[in-house]
């Protein structure tokens, strides 16, 4: 698995110095969906929590990052900032909703899409509403920037990918795959659950929100029903069981 990951990644690296513009955005796509299908993994392959807030974070980070770089900070410090700001978020809330389980967190994690997209719509002075909002574009051409977007998310799949592997092999995964099997058995033998699955819902969003800003600096305009969108939060549960989850 490790050599598939690596040699892909390689055709990835190479892609914008033998292929066209077109190419190089499918590319980045690529990567993109690949950082959040890791990212879900954690919550949703090992610890077995049917999360549809995919869309919920990654708009967060992505309205998170605009608004810092229309502020005047340069994209790579919005994008960090925008990261830490969905995992505060992200951790403050999962105390609440991870008590919830099965269909019913399902139908919970989709209600934070909705209600920050609502929030994203009507606060029209602070996102521009239902308008959008407009993201600086890098200096350099479209071929330069082509490249910097398509590295950056290459880099957070890459970061995504390494993260699960330790989630896997450490304490955490071991964990949350107890919690997956059989989570009252788990918090009888001494596991804390909920901390665990705080960490982990906590470590899905992140990587969810560090995205999301990336792919606002990279379209450089952003909407609600974009930023926000339901079918996101589909779509990457979806890749993340066809290609095996936990």
């Amino acid at each position: 698995g490790i050599t598939v990951f690596v040699v892909f990644t390689v055709l990835m690296a190479a892609t914008p110095f033998v292929a066209d513009n077109y190419i190089v955005r499918l590319c980045t796509f690529l990567c993109m969906y690949a950082a959040l299908a890791l990212s879900w993994n954690v919550i949703g392959g090992y610890a077995g929590y049917p999360s549809f807030s995919t869309a919920g974070f990654f708009g967060l980070g992505a309205y998170a990052g605009a608004l810092l770089q229309n502020a005047g900070l340069p994209a790579g410090v919005s994008w960090l900032a925008a990261t830490a700001i969905v995992a505060v978020f992200a951790a403050s809330l999962g105390r609440a909703i991870l008590r919830m389980k099965g269909h019913y967190f399902a139908i919970g994690s989709l209600a934070i899409v909705e209600v920050l997209r609502l929030v994203a719509s009507s606060w029209a002075s602070l996102t521009g509403g239902g308008d959008g909002l407009n993201v600086p574009i890098l200096p350099g051409g479209p071929d330069y920037a082509g490249r910097i977007f398509l590295f950056s998310m290459m880099a957070m799949m890459i970061v995504s990918f390494v993260v699960t592997m330790l989630v896997d092999r450490t304490r955490l995964g071991f964990g949350l795959r107890c919690i997956r099997q059989n989570e009252d058995a788990a918090d009888m033998v001494g596991i804390d659950v909920t901390s665990y699955k705080t960490a982990a819902f906590a470590l899905s969003a992140m990587f969810c929100g560090t995205t999301g800003a990336i792919y606002a600096s990279w379209v450089a305009y952003i909407d609600p029903s974009d930023a926000f969108s339901i079918l996101l939060s589909a779509k990457v549960p979806v890749m993340t069981l066809l290609g095996g989850p936990g």
